[in-house]
């Protein structure tokens, strides 16, 4: 009896086997019927999706499989409506994974292209590739935000890409134009292939920029892994000459070159986190930019060992990256992470390191004055930055490079001490240099600051630096202030100077207002202040003989002579005063003035700060503070060129909408070598 029913069991259970076997082949069967069909379907599907999207023109003229899992493409073309055609491909054959393909997934194992042709084209300003910049409507910022996951649409992104790569290839001519009136940028690709996941290939390079030609042959070699999501690459020049990037000078006015360039990438992920950790190198590096400096900026060596870490709202250098460019190492931590409003933080700590690492590793051509300084002793190297765009009176900045021993053995091209002494200085106006004089003894208008006024040396300083004396050249609350306001309004409205940055700008640095010229402003600053290259007396004695209080009237005692025809040793506290408001704006001056030669009430709310101020150190008493006016007699040659004015202004009564005055937007400071101010 047992036999009997396990005899019946085993045939049941093999009439199981074949129906199940008999329905997976059926399935089978019909799925491989019907493949054409499954891909036209996703085809068309993702060609609508995309069309609809970007309005753009997908066609082609023929689409089929061969074998169990390749697909056919003849004569694809993508054309963006009313442009010219995009992309061109003749001949596309695609190797996918059978299981992926019956899931209308597609996971590219082989892919072999024949002339495949993408041509950027703008004309005035409409370009064919328009829709890459177009944002897709979305009315609902609420929902847009509760999705926000970086590192979710990152992993998406990442396997999209990953999938697409293939571990063979064979590309056949490969032309990538860009056109744009008298521009064109042309990458041209003869042979690019792939096998098991290593690809080297050539590619030529040929622009042209206002009839210049530019070519170069590249070199282009390394592998990418798809299981374990890996590109490493390499770029070099087959002629050994440098590498110029592309299509920068021309839209943007940069020119980047580069001897060699290679990177390798690895992602990992985790719950909610995605690591992406590598390290790309450069050398040979050429930079040139007007925002950065007037000069070709060279780094010999550069190194970044990353790791980012990317969460579900930010993005994070960890203390784990280091930097390097030439001989300078340091560790930089950033985070920028988005809530209701952004929050960023950054920091960089390098402690007790050789100074000349600093000095020998600062690229050439970007700080001029320091070329060739060699130095010896040890820094270390504070900095940090919280910046809450929803709390920006919360904004935390620190700075400070601290030394150990510090010794300058050597200046280089520039001899900091210069200003210790009698020395030229010239000024400019719009980078024109309109007067050079001495500052020292043999300038009859120099004044040491025993023959300047007190009332005059305090009211200049309150205004513009009234912790002079008791800072190192740099006051970090007065920088953090400045940052506060400049994103406030959007725009740099604020400079957050000292006396002493002002002065190194005008004497040391070119007119020219770029990052590298602050940043070796900087520099500069903290030698001479932190070395005691020269003191402070002298700084700010030069500093109220080089300024400019009027139009081409520079140093206070040829300003107290072209205002009040007196010493600036002899200045009463209002013409103190009214000498100080001149300093950030030289120009207009006379535009301080009446008709009847008298300063406008505007100015009372400036007066009385900076008596406040003159009282609170004992230079003037409580009454005087409390009744001062912003009234003065004005003399020498300021009265006669005023009187002249009106004069003239008089004889044109029968014009009325004429102005003899200077034009008000004509009055801002025009002069370079004028001193920057700090409201009060």
């Amino acid at each position: 009896m047992i036999r009997f029913f396990t005899a019946l069991r085993n045939r049941k259970t093999s009439k199981y086997i074949l129906l199940t076997t008999g329905i997976i082949f059926t399935i089978t069967a019909i799925l491989f019927i019907n493949k054409d069909s499954i891909i036209r379907h996703y085809v068309y599907k993702k060609i609508e999706s995309i069309r609809t999207q970007h309005q753009l023109n997908i066609g082609f003229s023929n689409l089929k499989t061969a074998g169990l899992n390749k697909l056919v493409i003849n004569d694809l073309y993508i054309v963006p409506q009313n442009q010219d055609t995009l992309l061109k491909a003749e001949d596309i054959k695609i190797r996918v994974s059978l299981l992926k393909l019956f899931k209308t997934n597609i996971d590219i194992r082989k892919i072999d292209i024949k002339h495949i042709h993408i041509n950027f084209k703008k004309t005035d300003s409409i370009s064919n590739f328009d829709f890459i910049y177009t944002k897709r409507n979305n009315t609902n910022t609420q929902t847009k935000n509760s999705n926000l996951n970086y590192s979710k649409k990152l992993k998406q992104l990442f396997s999209f890409i990953f999938d697409l790569l293939p571990p063979n290839a064979q590309i056949e001519d490969v032309h990538i134009a860009y056109h744009n009136k008298n521009d064109h940028v042309t990458l041209s690709i003869p042979s690019f292939k792939i096998k098991d996941y290593h690809f080297n290939t050539e590619i030529e390079s040929n622009e042209i920029h206002n009839s210049k030609l530019l070519q170069g042959i590249w070199i282009c070699n390394g592998h990418v892994k798809d299981d374990t999501h890996e590109i490493k690459a390499q770029l070099f020049s087959k002629e050994h000459n440098k590498i110029p990037i592309p299509f920068l000078e021309y839209r943007y006015n940069t020119r980047i070159e580069f001897d060699t360039l290679s990177f390798k990438f690895s992602q990992h992920n985790q719950k909610d986190i995605i690591s992406l950790q590598g390290k790309a190198f450069i050398s040979g590096l050429t930079i040139f930019h007007n925002r950065i400096s007037p000069e070709n900026v060279f780094l010999d060596k550069g190194i970044f060992d990353y790791d980012i870490n990317i969460g579900k709202n930010y993005i994070e250098l960890s203390k784990e990256t280091q930097i390097r460019f030439n001989h300078l190492v340091f560790n930089p931590y950033l985070k920028i992470e988005k809530n209701d409003n952004w929050h960023i933080i950054a920091s960089v700590d390098k402690k007790d390191f050789p100074s000349d690492q600093l000095f020998t590793s600062l690229p050439k051509g970007l700080f001029h004055n320091l070329e060739g300084l060699k130095t010896s002793g040890t820094l270390s190297y504070h900095f940090f930055l919280d910046l809450d765009f929803g709390q920006l009176d919360s904004l935390k900045f620190e700075s400070s490079l601290d030394s150990r021993n510090f010794k300058i053995i050597h200046f280089g091209k520039t001899d900091l001490r210069k200003i210790d002494k009698p020395f030229l200085y010239t000024a400019y106006e719009n980078d024109i240099p309109v007067r050079t004089f001495e500052v020292g003894p043999g300038n009859i208008n120099f004044r040491p600051l025993s023959q300047i006024s007190p009332l005059l040396q305090n009211a200049v300083m309150q205004s513009e630096d009234g912790s002079f004396y008791e800072h190192k050249g740099f006051r970090i609350e007065t920088i953090r202030e400045s940052l506060i306001h400049d994103i406030r309004v959007g725009r740099f409205a604020r400079g957050g100077s000292t006396i002493s940055m002002q002065l190194v700008k005008n004497i040391f640095l070119n007119r020219n207002k770029t990052i590298a010229r602050k940043l070796e402003e900087a520099l500069i600053v903290w030698l001479i202040e932190n070395n005691k290259l020269t003191s402070k007396k002298r700084i700010y004695e030069v500093y109220l003989n080089i300024a400019e209080w009027g139009p081409l009237v520079y140093g206070a005692n040829e300003a107290s002579h072209y205002y009040f025809d007196k010493e600036a040793s002899e200045l009463n506290v209002q013409e103190a005063i009214f000498l100080a408001s001149l300093v950030p704006h030289p120009k207009s001056a006379l535009y301080q003035f009446t008709d009847s030669l008298q300063l406008r009430p505007s100015l009372n709310g400036y007066f009385e700060s900076i008596a406040r101020r003159l009282e609170s150190r004992g230079l003037i008493s409580k009454d005087e503070a409390q009744n001062i006016k912003a009234e003065i007699t004005i003399a020498g040659k300021a009265k006669e060129r005023l009187l002249e004015m009106y004069h003239k202004s008089d004889s044109l009564e029968t014009n009325p909408n004429t102005s003899i005055l200077p034009n008000k937007h004509n009055l801002s400071r025009t002069s370079t070598s004028t001193i920057i101010h700090q409201q009060p």
